[in-house]
């Protein structure tokens, strides 16, 4: 499934690029632009960063910086890495609260996106809704893991000492 939102992302980041070109060509070249091409852009940039965000995740493949964590010591580092990744966690599950709360208020008052069209604005949020209660659950399953190695290091340690 993540493997499908993740082409679905590539195919519309290509015609997004496509669409943004076109626009570009008609308005300066023709001076006739795409009535819509802008917004459809928008929308079309939201559905690439949201369907491509829980493959991304996954695959270990999202901004992070390690200049001076790096520096630290393992057990520190994995200790720092069991609390950004709760910290991440909590604001995760904030936004996703928050963004389906707004969800279903654009959908229960019908609020348009693209105007011209009268294209509904709700999708597109619940697109964002889903992507980041996935990135949620992929952070916490990272959380339980990392929990459960230092799980295993300490039973380790412990078990070395006793040698």
């Amino acid at each position: 499934m993540l493997r499908s939102l993740y082409f679905v992302a590539m195919v519309i980041l290509g015609a997004m690029t496509l669409l943004v070109v076109v626009h570009v060509v008609m308005r300066y070249v023709f001076r006739a632009p795409i009535g819509i091409g802008e917004e459809l852009a928008i929308v079309f940039l939201f559905v690439v960063v949201f369907a491509a965000a829980p493959e991304l995740f996954v695959r270990g493949r999202h901004l992070r910086v390690n200049v001076i964590a790096d520096r630290f010591p393992l057990k520190i580092q994995h200790w720092a890495e069991i609390f950004s990744t709760t910290v991440g966690l909590l604001f995760m599950g904030f936004f996703t609260w928050y963004t389906v709360r707004l969800t279903t208020i654009i959908y229960k008052y019908d609020v348009p996106y693209l105007t011209m069209v009268g294209v509904p604005q709700w999708p597109q949020y619940a697109l964002v809704a889903a992507a980041l209660a996935l990135v949620s659950i992929f952070m916490f399953i990272q959380l339980l893991k990392l929990l459960e190695r230092d799980k295993i290091q300490t039973t380790v340690a412990k078990g070395q000492r006793e040698e």
